[in-house]
């Protein structure tokens, strides 16, 4: 008889042995989606940057001077969500249900200290970043309006990574793709028409 992944995942935090072929299926169960998460995640980028293009070289340029900045608020957040998952799936798979709402309070309380500290700073640090990586005078404006949106968006960025983060470490990977993609879907909507209200401005 085959056991469904509840039941080999309710054996495990029981500290049965399971067979090599269950703990498998469970790590393909799990680890499938959250793969198949990053593809959505890479697709989308090069579908907004040739959206970009459309728009113009400056806009083109404005985003690609700064992706390495980008990168590394992107690294910072992804670092936070990671911690603060790891301690849901420790409470979870000890059967510590009091100390996991409390660690998920904790873990939501940091993060939205931690994003809004940083989205105050940015605008202290922005000017400094693109004199450091000696951004084009006429790509100044567009770069900082581009940061500005990035920054501003950090708190939304983090509350869902954050909440997917803790959804897969209660053991579902499938609701945080279909999340991923109905925002993807809806972040290409909203760039045709930011574009095209671009397009009409020119």
């Amino acid at each position: 008889m085959t056991l469904s992944l509840e039941q080999i995942s309710a054996r495990m935090r029981q500290g049965e042995d399971i067979p090599l072929s269950d703990t498998a299926r469970i790590a393909l169960t799990l680890s499938i989606p959250s793969i198949l998460e990053q593809l959505v995640v890479t697709a989308m980028e090069y579908i907004d940057a040739a959206m970009v293009g459309h728009i113009g070289a400056e806009a083109t340029a404005a985003i690609g001077i700064v992706s390495s900045s980008t990168w590394l608020l992107h690294g910072i957040l992804v670092g936070l969500y990671t911690a603060f998952s790891i301690q849901i799936a420790q409470s979870f798979g000890a059967g510590d249900y009091a100390g996991l709402r409390r660690a998920a309070g904790q873990s939501i309380l940091l993060a939205a200290i931690l994003t809004v500290v940083l989205t105050v700073l940015s605008e202290a640090l922005l000017w400094p970043v693109l004199v450091m990586l000696r951004t084009p005078e006429n790509t100044i404006a567009l770069t900082l309006q581009y940061l500005r949106v990035i920054f501003g968006g950090v708190v939304f960025v983090m509350a869902f990574n954050l909440l997917s983060g803790f959804l897969r470490s209660l053991g579902d990977s499938r609701t945080p793709l279909i999340f991923l993609i109905i925002s993807s879907l809806l972040n290409i909507a909203l760039d045709l028409v930011f574009i095209l209200l671009c397009n009409m401005n020119v």
